[in-house]
């Protein structure tokens, strides 16, 4: 039977690394306009995304990024991940190289990295069959709602058309939300960036 997962790693704050783009990249309220759009769900060209980006001087981190990680409020995966991925429907998702330095601009940190555009969206969730979620929020007129920390299996609930199309995908009545098939849960779990991921298997209602 297929099933669908919702990741809860990008919600408890998946490893944060202190690296940011060229200050004369991209003005920074267009920046900031392109990542809400990624985490939207939104499919973002390739300039949406910085192609260099540089460790900052105040920060005591060292050393290479996870597999799957925020710098600067970009989804981070490594080649290892990025490999998984490409494996199976990404829709209008992407994934665009970005070469990370160190802070004099010129070192390369070890690795080869890329920013995920997710790139698809499905309104699936049923909320009122779903579990541990938060009141609707967000702009007026706008109802979303938000899952708390603590989910279990089968807490939140979704209709029985996300099993069909892209594998990875955004879920726009639930707040920072990132959902994908069973297939690609396995792939990640067999990877070993399960712990990363945190996945929740979702309970599926079926369409009458």
């Amino acid at each position: 039977m297929d099933t669908v997962w919702i990741c809860r790693g990008i919600m408890k704050e998946p490893p944060f690394y202190s690296f940011h783009p060229d200050e004369n990249w991209m003005e920074v309220g267009e920046r900031a306009a392109n990542q809400v759009a990624n985490r939207n769900g939104q499919a973002l060209p390739r300039e949406s995304f910085p192609t260099e980006m540089f460790r900052a001087e105040n920060t005591e981190q060292r050393g290479s990024l996870e597999d799957f990680a925020i710098s600067n409020g970009y989804i981070i995966v490594t080649e290892k991940l990025a490999n998984v991925l490409r494996q199976f429907n990404l829709g209008d998702g992407a994934l665009y190289p970005v070469s990370f330095f160190e802070s004099d601009r010129t070192t390369p940190v070890e690795g080869t990295y890329y920013c995920l555009n997710i790139g698809n969206i499905k309104q699936a969730l049923v909320p009122d069959r779903s579990k541990n979620v938060e009141p609707p929020g967000g702009y007026p007129g706008v109802k979303t709602w938000g899952s708390k920390f603590r989910i279990t299996d089968n807490d939140i609930a979704v209709r029985e058309t996300a099993l069909h199309g892209p594998d990875i995908w955004v879920d726009p009545l639930l707040r920072r939300s990132i959902f994908v098939s069973g297939r690609l849960a396995d792939a990640i779990r067999e990877g070993g960036f399960g712990k990363l991921f945190d996945m929740k298997e979702c309970a599926i209602i079926k369409d009458h």
